[in-house]
């Protein structure tokens, strides 16, 4: 688990956002580091998920940026939002993602 928690920093950018940003992969194996840097914070921030350098997402993945919408009290999508690398489109594209977070790249 340390490689993996080694994989993933969290910090809050310029602009207050803050910022998860996963290397290799983002798979159920990283779900209690994700799901711990996200409800430390209380709802209604405004997030920025870097999966620029994810070659491999799963379902469970997908789940998980779902619970943090929900923790979130998100109906807007403009609060959480997804830098996703060219691999990962069509994976965001099928789930239907790009109607429920500000998703760019790819």
């Amino acid at each position: 688990m340390k490689d993996r928690k080694e994989k993933i920093k969290e910090y809050i950018n310029k602009e207050g956002q803050i910022v998860i940003e996963f290397q290799d992969i983002f798979t159920y194996m990283e779900h209690n580091i994700f799901i711990n840097l996200f409800k430390k914070h209380p709802p209604k921030q405004r997030y920025l998920i870097d999966l620029r350098k994810v070659n491999k997402i799963d379902s469970a993945a997908l789940g998980m940026l779902l619970l943090l919408r929900e923790h979130n009290n998100g109906k807007d999508n403009s609060d959480i939002a997804i830098m996703i690398s060219s691999n990962l489109k069509s994976t965001f594209d099928n789930a239907n993602f790009i109607k429920l977070f500000d998703v760019s790249g790819g």
